[in-house]
């Protein structure tokens, strides 16, 4: 019998992604980046732009960014302050730029992208601004606790033009796609394109969604409940299972909702989303 202590939980650590949708014809596409294969997290993996947040971003002032604290408290909710609430959607705008080069606002210019000016040297200029306020709140996931690496990740959706460019940061992504979300789902189970569970479940509800505006009124944009999957076994089967499945531990439900993991990927089964 080993006589390990039990490892301590991970303590989830604040981040926050966006997922980019560009419209066009005859629907709209979604910014993917493919993260280094040498990362520590999700190596290969494709993902939406995002990353930790930081103290500072809680610190950025407010009337360059077109959300105050109080306004953003209010949309995320979970008893967060506002410093840490703001800090949210400023941690997904800045990752959104270092990673994806892609500025949710006004002012920088081709020389800014160029050169990798960094965001809040941008946002000391007097002429730029973030908009912060067409961040919408889609989701919130959490790392499940069998993982030594754990994030409790706010994603948003936000709109850009139909021209919109992008350039991954040739560091801790390689490669960045924009696809339509339901050509992502079926290179995922193609075995040609990795995704996250999170990422996947998202793509999956996106590609349901015919147009930009249908992909945006998806965000309930008000607080919600993390979705934190369960590691478990169903028989011979391991599973993540999520609130409202029938085998999730304290949430449990009456309609399956989980991943299944089959020929080293998993495999998302919900009905509603398996008929569409």
């Amino acid at each position: 019998m080993s006589t390990d202590a039990p490892r301590p939980l991970s303590e989830p650590r604040d981040a926050a992604t966006v997922v980019l949708v560009r419209p066009t014809s005859p629907a709209f596409e979604v910014l993917l980046l493919r993260r280094h294969g040498k990362s520590g997290f999700m190596a290969n993996a494709y993902v939406f732009p995002g990353g930790k947040r930081d103290e500072a971003d809680g610190q950025a002032p407010s009337d360059r960014l077109g959300l105050s604290g109080d306004e953003a408290a209010q949309v995320l909710g979970e008893d967060l302050t506002p410093e840490r609430a703001l800090g949210h959607f400023v941690a997904a705008a800045r990752e959104t730029w270092e990673e994806a080069r892609v500025w949710l606002g006004t002012g920088p210019t081709a020389s800014d992208v160029e050169s990798g000016t960094l965001f809040f040297d941008l946002l000391g200029r007097p002429e730029t601004q973030v908009t912060l306020a067409a961040l919408r709140y889609l989701a919130f996931w959490t790392t499940p606790v069998v993982e030594p690496r754990r994030f409790a990740t706010r994603f948003f959706v936000c709109e850009v033009p139909a021209d919109q460019v992008a350039r991954h940061d040739a560091h801790e992504t390689t490669e960045h796609l924009w696809l339509a979300p339901a050509e992502a789902v079926a290179r995922y189970a193609e075995g040609t394109l990795a995704l996250a569970p999170p990422t996947l479940r998202i793509l999956e509800e996106l590609a349901g969604c015919p147009t930009v505006a249908a992909a945006l009124a998806l965000a309930p944009h008000a607080p919600m409940s993390s979705t934190t999957p369960e590691f478990l076994m169903d028989g011979t089967a391991a599973c993540l299972v999520l609130p409202g499945d029938p085998l999730h531990p304290t949430a449990p439900g009456t309609v399956p909702d989980r991943f299944v993991l089959q020929g080293g990927r998993w495999l998302s089964v919900r009905p509603e989303l398996s008929a569409a």
